[in-house]
């Protein structure tokens, strides 16, 4: 089973920003560790309420633009169980909260699979909102900071 990474004493704090935009769009971000030793999406915790995924406002009403690819979903537990992986305790494999992401290519390494129909994917939904000429902002965030 594999273990995910080490969990330090205390958070690391350091944060990068950068900002930036053209004549269209202007932008801003920002990033930080966390309290894992090694960066890895080992799974989301927020105290805030609203969504979670990218969204978007318009009227300042926010849109869920994406949704957690959780292995209990039914599409994802399909397509785990039939990459010859497995979910217990809510975990894929026993230990990956998630059941899409980038990285983690020890859950990618099914030859017999294309990417898409690994234990792992980082196949992603595409949803498509029509921006309001009353929006200003996008705003896209990941809470993969780990507590």
């Amino acid at each position: 089973m594999l273990v995910m990474g080490m969990n330090l004493s205390s958070p690391k704090t350091e944060k990068f920003s950068e900002d930036g935009g053209n004549g269209r769009l202007r932008y801003g971000l920002s990033s930080m560790q966390g309290w894992r030793a090694t960066m890895e999406d080992a799974g989301p915790h927020s105290d805030f309420s609203g969504p979670t995924c990218a969204c978007t406002a318009c009227v300042m009403q926010a849109y869920s633009l994406s949704r957690d690819h959780k292995p209990d979903l039914e599409a994802e537990k399909e397509r785990i169980l039939k990459a010859c992986g497995f979910i217990h305790a809510g975990r894929v494999n026993g230990c990956l909260n998630l059941a899409r992401a980038i990285g983690d290519v020890e859950f990618k390494q099914n030859k017999f699979f294309p990417v898409e129909k690994q234990i792992v994917t980082a196949n992603p939904d595409i949803n498509t909102v029509e921006l309001c000429d009353d929006d200003d902002f996008l705003v896209l965030a990941c809470d993969g900071i780990s507590v």
